[in-house]
């Protein structure tokens, strides 16, 4: 397959290619005869899993030689002594996109189309080999915020990561064991490090840091995992160890859930008010931009959107200029029940990487669509499950009454209703990022256009 900047890809699970890169078992034999760090060794894949998945499928992508499909798999050996490995694929048949320059861990399958690396070898995160390697971490390690005891490499016994979500070429979150001899006895400490490809990283830390301070204050606010250092050789962001409940188990099974829902709508009222640090500003302008570039994804890839996306485009550009201002305040940007957890009574705010300065609505909007669905997941593929709307419409008022009876400006009701439709486009394009070709995506996609029609 060969593809030009005018080519327009239909993404279809009967391409055999892109079929055979998003089933583990097909793709189980291909990494073990072709990459030669584990035919070399002779070791044997007992287990080939998708983790995650992410298509670029528009003409946009092909002129700008993104890879039609990337996807990243988790294996395991059969090996006991081997431990689990990320591999990560590209699937990319332009044959003007430069090769990789030379790496053992990196290589290219012509026959395939398709770049293949192991992690952690990240061709755009390259230091993360050094913050996944025992040794060489621990001259990055924030020794000044660690015990009495541990005050330098020369200190610690030992290291041992494990990683707890890796996003190729952005990011990875990794849990690290530090151990360490305290007098006479063998002792360890667990911290946080989340490595990342930008240098906003260092803004990343600056940001907890205000949050955490914030928290130490407000007993109604988020706690979240101290700030412990920033490395920035590395752009290792460090944290103290924090654990928490996940919140959508609760919020799947509970039938009140009145009491977390309302603490969650005052602590992002909280949150809003704290000092942001070298955000990026988003303005209304900034969304419609974005929505609009979201619009034509999904209109490439599904033209039928078309009858429902653009009359509502179109009214959400009308009425942009007369919602109703707010001060611009620090935004998480990616409020959802997942980035929640709780610890004893008070609620642990997760992921800072998307925070902005803008409009806080953005922020109440985006978690009221998430209550919208809960996602079952098998493997890489998220099924939606709807919530009964009366459901959704109680658990809405009181989120909603708690954040407003906190909150230090006035809310349009206009304007959350604005901000609302712009994040439901966000979240569909979300799902199409991610989920195209997954079996009843389409109808899942037509059930979402449906509510969104329906809010017009």
């Amino acid at each position: 397959m060969v593809l030009t900047p005018d080519t327009r890809v239909v993404v279809t699970p009967d391409n055999q290619l892109i079929r055979m890169f998003l089933d583990g078992e097909q793709m189980r034999p291909v990494f073990g005869s072709h990459l030669p760090w584990i035919a070399g060794a002779g070791l044997v894949i007992r287990e080939c899993v998708v983790d995650s998945v992410r298509y670029n499928t528009r003409a946009k992508d092909r002129k700008l030689r993104r890879p039609l499909l990337c996807v990243a798999y988790r294996l395991v050996f059969t090996d006991a002594r081997q431990a689990q490995q990320i591999v990560y694929a590209e699937l990319h048949p332009d044959p003007r996109v430069p090769q990789p320059a030379h790496d053992a861990r990196v290589v290219h399958l012509a026959e395939l189309d398709a770049t293949v690396w192991a992690f952690p070898h990240d061709p755009q995160v390259p230091h993360l080999v050094e913050v996944m390697d025992p040794e060489r971490v621990r001259r990055h390690l924030p020794f000044d915020q660690l015990p009495a005891g541990l005050d330098g490499p020369a200190d610690v016994r030992d290291v041992r990561s494990d990683v707890l979500r890796y996003k190729p070429e952005t990011h990875c979150a990794a849990r690290y064991q530090v151990g360490w001899e305290e007098g006479a006895s063998a002792t360890q400490l667990t911290l946080f490090g989340k490595t990342y490809a930008s240098e906003r990283a260092r803004a990343i830390h600056d940001q907890i840091e205000k949050v955490w301070r914030r928290s130490q204050k407000e007993p109604d606010s988020f706690v979240i995992a101290r700030a412990l250092g920033y490395a920035p050789e590395v752009r290792t962001v460090w944290q103290a160890a924090l654990v928490g409940q996940s919140l959508l188990p609760l919020l799947r099974s509970a039938n009140d859930c009145d009491e977390i829902l309302s603490a969650t709508g005052t602590a992002l009222a909280i949150l809003h008010e704290t000092e942001a640090v070298g955000g990026i500003r988003v303005n209304t302008d900034d969304q419609l931009m974005e929505m609009q570039a979201q619009i034509a994804a999904l209109v490439e890839a599904f033209p039928e959107a078309r009858a429902t996306l653009d009359p509502i485009a179109a009214r959400l550009r009308d009425e942009a200029p007369a919602l109703r201002p707010v001060p611009a305040t620090l935004v998480h940007g990616d409020f959802i029940a997942k980035n929640l957890e709780l610890h004893g009574d008070r609620l642990v705010v997760l992921d800072f990487d998307d925070f902005v300065i803008g409009d806080p609505l953005q922020d109440v909007a985006r978690f009221l669509i998430d209550l919208h669905y809960f996602e079952d997941r098998d493997s890489h593929r998220v099924t939606l499950r709807p919530c009964a709307p009366e459901v959704i419409a109680a658990r809405a008022k009181v989120f909603v009454a708690a954040y407003l009876a906190r909150a230090r400006w006035k809310v349009g009701e206009a304007s959350l209703d604005w901000h609302w439709r712009v994040q439901w486009i966000h979240k569909i394009h979300y799902y199409l990022k991610r989920q195209h070709l997954r079996p009843g995506f389409e109808q899942d996609l037509h059930a979402m256009l449906a509510v969104l029609a329906r809010s017009r």
